[in-house]
């Protein structure tokens, strides 16, 4: 009853009886993320490891003919009885395969041959298998399935310790480690930075960020990758405005003023985005650093505004563009009142700093 009503059938008919009613696939052409897919089922290992040789061997071939010669190592994988890290190994293969002059990585790769049945695993079906693994981890995020990818991804790192290739984990965008060490990593470079008396922010600096920002594990830790954006950020500040100290330009409360609301209330908002530091002890610890040589200049700052102020109450001088609280009511309530009711909210402690972290994502497309 499951086949067309007509008398002859081809081999797709045949194979897609067999690949979806006896080992579980979705169709009967499966591809590379398909098959790769098909293996997180553990009744879909035990299905094809009751087939005959014979079977197994035409399965193979078929399956191989869709999907391609990495199906030919994934399904040794199987064979080997290893089938259930078939995807955490393809993620895996993406930080072996990723730098090929490396020795050490040479060696990971030949140990990596007990989940092929001591078979090697050659470059272009490695990539292919790679390939396929970032894929479907891709496609299997975007559907929310975060929890199960967390488990390939760590499962990944286990295999990539197993065969000492841990330390490399920072060449994959997939790996969970390698994200870690990324920001170890920027970490390093920032304390660095914040120790050199060079102007600009130095490009090594730049690029470690970029490769934390750009890695998949950016989106679920969105708060540390935010951090390392806000530290390359204050970096820049810091370098554009030399030592600390008053600046020549202010020479006004009114210049001071508009300065912090361009600038400093910014600065505050993105300081106290690395305030508790973070997990990594060397970013954790450069973010203490940096925070230091930022309140060593918003203090100078600070000073420099309350002089100015000083000397500003002393003159009795107004300005247009900065409104006392105590004018509040005259300059401001008492002109709106006059076309609409108003309610007037004191909230003591409110500051351009509290205001911009309410509106986080506006703050970083202005600054």
């Amino acid at each position: 009853s499951d086949v067309c009503s007509s008398d002859l059938l081809d081999a797709e008919t045949v194979w897609g009886l067999v690949l979806r009613k006896s080992l579980g696939f979705g169709s009967a052409r499966p591809d590379s993320q398909d098959l790769l897919q098909w293996t997180l089922d553990p009744s879909n290992l035990s299905r094809i490891a009751t087939l005959s040789g014979d079977m197994r061997s035409a399965v193979r071939a078929w399956i191989e003919d869709s999907a391609g010669k990495m199906a030919g190592a994934v399904l040794d994988c199987v064979d080997a009885g290893l089938g259930a890290d078939a995807f955490p190994v393809g993620i895996a293969l993406g930080t072996v395969f990723a730098e090929a002059s490396i020795p050490e990585l040479q060696a990971a790769a030949a140990r990596l041959e007990k989940y092929t049945g001591g078979r090697s695993i050659h470059a272009e079906l490695a990539r292919s298998w790679a390939d396929a693994a970032m894929a479907l981890y891709d496609r299997l995020a975007a559907q929310g399935a975060d929890h199960q990818m967390m488990g390939i991804a760590d499962r990944s790192d286990q295999i990539l310790r197993e065969i000492r290739a841990d330390n490399f984990a920072w060449l994959s965008d997939y790996s969970r480690l390698g994200f870690e060490l990324r920001l170890d990593q920027f970490g390093r470079l920032l304390a660095t930075a914040l120790s050199s008396e060079s102007d600009g922010v130095p490009e090594d600096l730049l690029a470690a960020a970029e490769s934390v920002q750009k890695h998949r594990w950016s989106e679920l830790f969105s708060t540390r990758a935010s951090q390392v954006e806000m530290a390359v950020r204050i970096v820049q500040w810091l370098r554009i405005g030399g030592r600390p100290g008053p600046d020549p330009k202010l020479q006004s409360l009114e210049d001071a003023a508009l300065a912090y609301a361009r600038d400093g209330g910014f600065v505050d908002w993105a300081r106290q985005s690395l305030y508790y530091g973070d997990p990594g002890d060397a970013v954790s610890s450069a973010y203490s650093q940096l925070c230091e040589a930022v309140a060593e200049r918003r203090q100078a700052q600070n000073r420099n505004f309350a002089n100015l102020f000083a000397s500003w109450m002393d003159a009795g001088s107004s300005t247009k563009l900065t409104v006392l609280v105590e004018d509040v009511l005259r300059t401001v309530v008492a002109p709106a009142a006059q076309t609409a009711p108003v309610l007037l909210v004191v909230v003591d402690g409110m500051s351009y700093r509290s205001e911009e972290r309410r509106v986080g994502k506006e703050c970083r497309s202005r600054w």
